[in-house]
């Protein structure tokens, strides 16, 4: 999926991503939790501008909570894994 989306980073437009095999789910799912791996501490401003940056056709706008709600739960699985880790870590 990832090298579809990269053909597509100067038009992505529902339809480009549909007629790729992407719904706007999984597209920007896909694409938020790549961006909290690579940053998962921005600020609710700062996901919402990455949205509409990657995101620029007016299409696309009505998944912004989807997205956001996506990166979110990514950064949360992270600190939950984190989390977890150091524990297995302290208890040997």
């Amino acid at each position: 999926m990832r090298d579809r989306i990269d053909v597509l980073l100067n038009d992505i437009r529902p339809d480009s991503c549909l007629n790729e095999g992407l719904d706007c789910r999984t597209c920007t799912h896909a694409t938020a939790s790549q961006i909290a791996a690579i940053c998962p501490t921005m600020s609710p401003d700062a996901v919402q501008g990455a949205f509409f940056e990657i995101y620029r056709h007016s299409s696309c706008h009505p998944m912004c909570q989807a997205f956001e709600w996506a990166y979110l739960a990514h950064v949360q699985s992270g600190r939950e894994a984190a989390t977890v880790a150091v524990a297995v870590a302290n208890a040997a």
